[in-house]
């Protein structure tokens, strides 16, 4: 797929670049880091200290174990595939948006953008849903802030913070895209995006 994105093979090759060699005995042992560090992540945003109602939580934090364990999980990372690696680091973005609409913590949110862009440059599928999950994260503030945006002071305020995670995500992905396109490069697998919504 020479029009993909480059994140996981990047990956890949530092280490094996860092090792001095490919080592085929380790094989794709940095994909399980990877996903180890995605679920202990999640589970850090969860069920951070002072955040009221962490106990409750707990369960969930069992159900993130135990997902991380799925054997679809566990085939993708066996095998190499970036399904795997994309949806992980998109789950954990979309994890850290949301837990910035629920308690207006702005470190959240930048770490959301970092893993969103991640997931973005892991593979197409995943670009196209972190734009979702920011499109729907711009809707969530324009409903909650409708009054406060609608009055001329202040005019903007309560979406900065979105507005700013939008443009570090176009920035981060944008020059992908534009070097992909100068080049003229395709996937020959997945179809350009208007014909596969075509009817």
């Amino acid at each position: 797929h020479p029009g993909y994105p480059l994140l996981q093979p990047i990956v890949e090759a530092l280490m094996s670049l860092s090792m001095g060699a490919p080592q085929l005995r380790l094989y794709h042992s940095e994909l399980w880091l990877l996903v180890g560090a995605v679920v202990w992540a999640a589970v850090y945003l969860i069920a951070r200290r002072g955040v009221p109602g962490a106990a409750r939580r707990r369960p969930w934090l069992a159900a993130l174990v135990l997902f991380a364990l799925t054997p679809i999980t566990i085939l993708n990372i066996d095998i190499g595939d970036a399904d795997g690696t994309g949806i992980a680091l998109l789950a954990l973005g979309t994890l850290a948006v949301a837990v910035w609409l629920d308690r207006h913590d702005g470190s959240a949110l930048a770490f959301g953008a970092i893993t969103l862009v991640a997931a973005a440059s892991t593979k197409d599928e995943d670009l196209f849903a972190a734009i979702f999950v920011l499109v729907i994260a711009g809707l969530f503030v324009l409903v909650r802030h409708r009054e406060e945006l609608i009055r001329r002071r202040p005019r903007l305020r309560p979406a900065w913070p979105w507005l700013a995670t939008v443009a570090w995500f176009a920035v981060f992905t944008g020059d992908w895209r534009l070097w992909q396109a100068s080049h003229h490069l395709s996937d020959t697998v997945t179809p350009p995006l208007p014909k596969a919504l075509s009817p």
